[in-house]
């Protein structure tokens, strides 16, 4: 870290010291005991994690104005991408799979209920079952082995509660002939618990910045659906059975410099279903926990031109593992094996395939000392892959791994927490990478797994009405895997190589501040501000970028912020929210010339501001014991500014959104 870093950093982190220190008179322990599954696969409070974790619950979804899981996370200050058929999250400069091939590829996991779900397409997850979606930044290869080099983004879906039955239907329109229909349940009875959502959505092409038309951005059909069930026996065990299903019709839009009537974009069909099978269970004494899970998932994709594209992959994935808990004490050891299949066919490469399998056994344990204010955390992980390829030629590969992390959180007061952690993250090259994805694809067996070590330090604060966490990483690069790169003396020939090295270093900075609460009043008012800020972004590969962009690494921006103000009147029954986010311009692909796209052109950054608005209209019986019917009102990117994540694929200009919702 440079001096000049090294002085922001701290300065920061002083200003946060300074101003929680006067609040250690009053103290109220609140979201530190927030209990998480995502850092270790069993359950522990925030305040034992040494990592930057987030929690959005499912009040946090019902807020946002997003019709998709991916503009959700857009909205909280992640880099989203979403270019025709292709999209991806950012966290740190690495991001998920973008195709669905790819899902090895990817550096940023996203998990179904803690286990691979093999979804590539992050949007076709609704929103309607959502209890909480937990995110951890930074390398967690410990729990969960390759491509968690940059991540880990898990959704996990409802269980209903016992004894009760709730339900809600929607129905909503919007700009550009939008059409949302959702219904949702959950309950449970004599030890079975159940819950599950359907939702239906379709839109027409989009308008950009300026009122102009989107030629091939329009969606035919998004449905997805979510069933979970499940039996808790002898009070600690519980058998659950989870479903999740998505189909989508959409067109691929050709990219602005070819919008036109005449460009239709190019229709594709996405599936997209995942089963899984559950056990957990508890002895009595509470001193030993353990869980075994099956999830079985499968993705299709299809073009429907002249151009076709068929894609599938499947994705299996088994996970056991046993806990010891005690005063001091917490271990748990466990194996995941994991097989993926990938089968590939277009219209201009043939067909092609390749299979993944992947077997590791990991052990974490923590020790607590001083009361449980200090927290120290170890943790490694052996990895055994297995890969083939049908590729130009039939080849196989296998390699091993082991992957260590420490950490240690210190909690003096039940508001205050400050953390510091190690951890190791690594990727292995495809067997499609290594034989050549095609016939203009080259083999390249050498290559080396992509590795990285991340380090991080911060402090998390939660008293009262404060909420803030600031955390300083840096994260080293190694052996990055690129495509694209020109065979030498063999013209129109390439191959995938490994990248020299790259350090990310950063900032992130949350900071909520309850005006309501602090001054007694009989609302919430809550303004709040978050922060992604790139200390550094070095590629040490000066010669693979032209002029001008070599010391930089591409597609991740310097910075990116989120700002807003939330309201909640619980008498009125009235709720509001205007969110800000501004995406740092990036160094990205020219993708306006021909393929490959070996030129790179920086992109400006944007800002869209959304507002959304519900509010309570009548309730049904007593206080609103057989229902309550309530008005939900958005609107996105009200100053209509310039919405271009990606080069030449713009995002909607202003738009709005009015629905009812009835609960029962």
């Amino acid at each position: 870290m440079s001096g000049q870093n090294s002085i922001l950093f701290w300065t920061i982190m002083a200003f946060v010291l300074l101003l929680v220190t006067p609040l250690y008179a009053q103290i109220t322990p609140t979201s530190l005991n927030t209990i998480i599954v995502t850092s270790t696969r069993a359950q522990e409070t925030l305040r034992e994690v040494s990592s930057n974790v987030t929690v959005y619950t499912e009040q946090d979804l019902k807020n946002s104005t997003a019709i998709d899981f991916g503009q959700f996370l857009k909205q909280q200050g992640f880099y989203w991408v979403d270019y025709g058929s292709n999209q991806f999250i950012q966290i740190r400069g690495m991001h998920t799979n973008t195709d669905v091939d790819s899902e090895d590829q990817a550096r940023v996991l996203f998990l179904l209920n803690g286990h691979r779900a093999g979804i590539a397409y992050i949007n076709q997850i609704g929103f309607d079952n959502i209890e909480r979606v937990e995110i951890i930044r930074g390398p967690s290869a410990i729990q969960y082995g390759a491509s968690a080099m940059g991540g880990v983004i898990n959704i996990i879906t409802k269980r209903g509660k016992q004894d009760t039955f709730t339900g809600s239907l929607h129905a909503g329109i919007g700009s550009f002939n939008l059409r949302k229909y959702s219904a949702a349940f959950s309950g449970g009875y004599g030890g079975l618990d159940f819950s599950g959502s359907a939702t239906n959505l379709k839109r027409g092409d989009y308008n950009v910045t300026g009122n102009q038309r989107y030629y091939g951005s329009s969606i035919k059909r998004k449905f997805t659906s979510d069933v979970d069930l499940g039996y808790t026996f002898l009070e600690n065990h519980r058998i659950g059975v989870n479903y999740n299903y998505s189909d989508s019709y959409v067109r691929n839009p050709s990219g602005w410099a070819s919008n036109s009537p005449s460009v239709t974009g190019t229709p594709y069909v996405f599936r997209n279903r995942t089963f899984t099978v559950s056990y957990d269970g508890k002895a009595a004494s509470g001193i030993l926990d353990w869980s075994l899970l099956y999830s079985s998932s499968e993705q299709f994709k299809r073009a429907l031109s002249t151009w076709w594209q068929n894609a599938h992959s499947t994705t299996k994935d088994l996970v056991g593992r046993i806990g010891y808990r005690s005063q001091y004490i917490d271990a748990d050891i466990g194996f995941e094996n994991i097989d993926i299949d990938f089968d590939n066919e277009t219209s201009y490469s043939g067909k092609s395939g390749n299979t993944s399998k992947n077997l590791g056994f990991w052990l974490t344990a923590k020790v607590k000392l001083l009361e449980d204010s200090l927290i120290f955390s170890a943790a490694g992980r052996y990895d055994r892959f297995e890969m083939h390829s049908n590729v130009l030629q039939t080849r196989d590969f296998s390699k091993t791994r082991f992957s260590p992390s420490i950490g240690v959180a210190y909690i003096p007061l039940e508001w205050l927490k400050f953390r510091a952690n190690f951890a190791t993250g690594f990727m292995m090259p495809t067997a499609s990478q290594m034989a050549g994805p095609g016939t203009n694809y080259v083999p390249n067996p050498d290559l080396k797994p992509e590795e990285s070590v991340t380090w991080e330090i911060g402090v998390d604060v939660n008293w009262q009405y404060i909420s803030s966490s600031l955390t300083f990483f840096s994260t080293d690069w190694k052996d990055k895997i690129i495509g694209n790169r020109p065979v030498p003396d063999q013209p129109g020939k390439f191959f995938y190589t490994n990248l020299k090295d790259s350090t990310i270093s950063g900032i992130e900075f949350v900071f909520n501040f309850d005006i309501g609460m602090a001054l007694n009043w009989d609302f919430s008012l809550r303004p709040y501000f978050t922060l992604n800020y790139m200390t550094e972004l070095k590629n040490k590969d000066p010669d693979i970028f032209y002029v001008g962009y070599r010391d930089l690494v591409p597609t991740v921006p310097k910075y990116t912020y989120t700002f807003g103000v939330s309201y909640v009147h619980e008498a009125y029954d009235l709720s509001a929210n205007i969110n800000g986010a501004y995406y740092g311009g990036a160094l990205q692909y020219d993708t306006r010339g021909s393929y490959p796209y070996n030129n790179f052109i920086y992109v400006a950054g944007i800002t869209a501001v959304d507002f959304t608005l519900q509010k309570g209209l009548y309730k049904f019986g007593d206080n609103g014991d057989k229902g309550k019917l309530t008005l939900n009102v958005a609107a996105n990117n009200i100053f209509d500014d310039r919405n271009e994540n990606y080069l030449n694929y713009l995002g909607p200009g202003r738009n709005f959104y009015v629905g009812l919702t009835y609960e029962f």
